[in-house]
């Protein structure tokens, strides 16, 4: 079902900032979208600037054309149309190693490696597109249901820095002080050895 009137205002705010709840539940979308379009390279960031998200592409960073952001702008909002469904639920912890490590989800490999659940069994969302299970591991509550972001206001464009943003909202209000210290930190990161950063 489209957002109400009532619900929009719960999600935006009076001050124009989005619940935790509706921005977390579309970055997940939008990690779905690019795992289905572009299953040769891994997403990492996710980085807040102002009202966006910043993302990028591990080890190519200047790939992100607008004709690309373009289609995973697109991608998210069929999704949200066609209402896909988000459930929680329990996976053998090996099973969900291997399937992040296959779908260029290191991070999310790594995080389960270091701790086994109890009981052998992995929390995660299960993301159902059109018979094709996604998923992500699951630290926050989620929408569970796209279409509940139906109506919402967002926008996803190329980025003058590198990569997309996800904007919230109608209009980007960049933070170019901000970028080039997230740009630091990931530059400090890959001296050190860390892979990702999101």
């Amino acid at each position: 079902a489209k957002m109400s009137k009532r619900d929009h205002a719960s999600a935006e705010g009076d001050d124009g900032r989005a619940s935790d709840q509706y921005r977390r539940t579309l970055r997940v979308i939008v990690s779905v979208a690019c795992e289905r379009l572009f299953k040769d390279r891994t997403l990492t960031g996710g980085h807040s600037i102002a009202n966006a998200h910043w993302f990028m592409f591990e080890g190519d960073e200047n790939a992100m054309t607008k004709a690309d952001a373009a289609k995973v702008d697109h991608e998210c909002k069929d999704l949200i149309r066609q209402g896909m469904k988000l459930s929680a639920v329990e996976k053998d912890y090996n099973t969900m190693i291997e399937y992040f490590a296959g779908s260029r989800q290191p991070v999310a490999a790594k995080q389960l490696e270091k701790r086994v659940p109890i009981g052998g069994k992995a929390k995660v969302w299960e993301i159902d597109v059109h018979g094709t299970k996604h998923y992500r591991l699951r630290h926050f509550p989620l929408l569970e249901d796209t279409s509940s972001l139906d109506g919402y206001d967002f926008t996803i464009s190329s980025y003058t820095a590198s990569g997309f943003v996800l904007v919230h909202g109608a209009t980007f209000r960049d933070q170019p002080a901000l970028t080039k210290s997230i740009t630091r930190q990931i530059q400090s990161a890959k001296r050190a050895g860390v892979c990702s950063t999101d």
